[in-house]
């Protein structure tokens, strides 16, 4: 009788232990699955501290915009945490590049993030923005008018 009860309480336990293997391969297949959904929906890492908002030309050696008042540089920290994630397409076009620099008011760097114009290929978006060595997913997409403001160097009318 012993034995009888201890086969079928091994085979309870053989049985339990496939059940949780198969339960857990599908829970991390799951996990897997919806990992692009919880990236996507991570905001550009923008920090708080940032009291000069300066866009270079993609060498760095020219200053085109120069942002140092506060209530500009609060708007563009909500706008740029709003700004929807989103992948690099392959091949995608190349655009004019310039690099934006979020510096302290003691000139301290921060951040520098790499801004790729897509306007003149009449896109649906007005350009990316990424840090200087992106990792896989790690862009956000800019509407036209933000690249614009950003950029475009012309005194508005």
């Amino acid at each position: 009788m012993n034995q009888k009860f201890a086969r079928a309480a091994g085979y309870i336990c053989l049985g339990l232990a496939i059940l949780t293997a198969i339960g857990m391969a599908f829970f991390f297949l799951w996990i897997r699955e919806h990992e692009d959904e919880r990236i996507r929906k991570q905001a550009l890492p923008w920090p708080d501290r940032a009291a000069v908002i300066r866009v270079l030309n993609s060498e760095g050696t020219e200053v085109i915009r120069e942002i140092t008042d506060t209530r500009q540089l609060s708007e563009w920290s909500t706008r740029m945490r709003r700004a929807p994630r989103t992948h690099f397409e392959e091949p995608g076009p190349g655009g004019p590049f310039y690099r934006l620099e979020l510096r302290r008011a003691d000139e301290q760097l921060l951040a520098i993030f790499i801004v790729s114009d897509y306007r003149q290929y009449g896109a649906s978006l007005g350009g990316l923005i990424y840090p200087p060595k992106p990792k896989k997913n790690e862009v956000w997409t800019l509407s036209e008018n933000m690249v614009s403001e950003l950029v475009d160097t012309a005194a508005p009318a």
